[in-house]
């Protein structure tokens, strides 16, 4: 990330220890009230990018005469369409898990069954898992499937509450883009301000829509996969790495476990299970390695550190929504970055771009001198 050339007037106080330890404060209050109102700010959050990734369509078709409020309810009809199929789609498939896991912690037994004779170690796990399965363990599916269905409510209302937030966002965008540039003083701000906006909108837009692409493209080639393995629900494992590589490092991770544990509950023995997790990663792992380096943007490309560590805050935060918005942020903090000199730094830390190759026999920088050091050499 490089800084824009419309950026805002540096601002010096932010550089005494006074300054900064307020802003160290600040960004404490910060995370525990994003803590504490999780539940409402979660919805936000979500409405805001949308809003900007869908900023640019809005934009184009208004230019087209398309009323505002048909170009926002055609996108929220839509979104919701989506999030109904994808409901629907995963809804079938973890209901009939639920229902079977008291027949899979007895498969899961016996595999540890089969395994004691070459792994001594486990006979102790074994003892202790036995007493864990007892006869009560029928009502477990019955159990999570009701709390699954007592949590429902709160998940569709709030859904309920983006897709209204949205609409409203759409609507009256050119409104709130105002009435943000407006809240500035100068013309130079002002100008800042609005270009911050739209590069916010062009970043978001490419980053999400260019993953999204390559993430449909993961998931037609995990399905193919499993389809060719014989695994069940092919398309359901597809689905799920569509979804889940929203989530950098993690997402990969978690479904391959998915589908190692699904093949080790459906298939004997050890060796296939590992070769359909070997298999998720290994296509994951192209994706992650070669597909989106090329396609994706080295403006937009993260530092990998920051990356995993802003996915592990989000997720402490924000359980599994706070993990998928956690790269989104991350691209709109390195764009305020690039317009606030006193952010420059941080937008540098952000970024992924690599570092020059400096070789060992390079001879080291002499200090750039300053005009006091060149003054008091005149005077000596």
């Amino acid at each position: 990330m490089s800084p824009s050339q419309y950026s805002f007037p540096a601002d010096t106080r932010l550089q005494q220890p006074s300054s900064k330890a307020v802003v160290i404060i600040a960004l404490i209050l910060m995370l525990a009230t994003m803590s504490i109102a999780g539940s409402f700010l979660i919805p936000v959050t979500l409405a805001f990018l949308l809003f900007f990734v869908f900023a640019r369509l809005r934009r184009a078709l208004a230019r087209r005469g398309a009323p505002a409020a048909l170009v926002a309810g055609v996108i929220v009809f839509g979104l919701g369409v989506v999030m109904v199929i994808i409901l629907v789609s995963i809804a079938a498939p973890a209901t009939t898990l639920l229902g079977k896991i008291p027949e899979i912690s007895g498969r899961l037994q016996d595999k540890v069954e089969g395994l004691r004779g070459s792994f001594s170690i486990l006979d102790a796990a074994l003892a202790s898992f036995r007493g864990t399965v007892d006869p009560e363990s029928a009502l477990v599916g019955s159990s999570a499937f009701i709390a699954l269905v007592t949590s429902m409510p709160e998940v569709l209302g709030q859904v309920f509450f983006v897709l209204c937030l949205l609409f409203f966002l759409i609507l009256c965008g050119d409104l709130l883009y105002l009435k943000i540039v407006q809240s500035f003083d100068t013309i130079g701000d002002k100008r800042a301000a609005y270009k911050a906006l739209r590069n916010i909108e062009d970043s978001l837009g490419q980053y999400l829509g260019t993953i999204t692409l390559i993430n449909a493209g993961l998931g037609l080639a995990i399905g193919l996969a499993m389809w060719a393995l014989g695994m069940p629900s092919p398309a359901l494992f597809g689905l799920i790495g569509f979804l889940f590589n929203f989530v950098p490092y993690i997402g990969a991770i978690a479904g391959a476990a998915i589908a190692t544990f699904v093949a080790l509950m459906g298939f004997p023995g050890v060796g296939f299970p590992l070769l359909v997790g070997g298999a998720y990663l290994a296509l994951t792992a192209v994706e992650g390695q070669f597909i989106t380096p090329i396609y994706v943007s080295r403006r937009l490309q993260m530092n990998p550190v920051v990356v995993f560590t802003a996915i592990a805050l989000g997720a402490y935060l924000w359980s599994i929504v706070g993990m998928v918005v956690a790269v989104p942020l991350l691209v709109v903090m390195g764009v305020i970055a690039d317009h606030v000199p006193s952010l420059f730094k941080f937008g540098n830390f952000l970024s992924g771009e690599a570092p020059p190759v400096l070789s060992e026999d390079d001879p080291p920088a002499e200090p750039q001198s300053t005009p006091d050091d060149t003054s008091s050499k005149a005077v000596s």
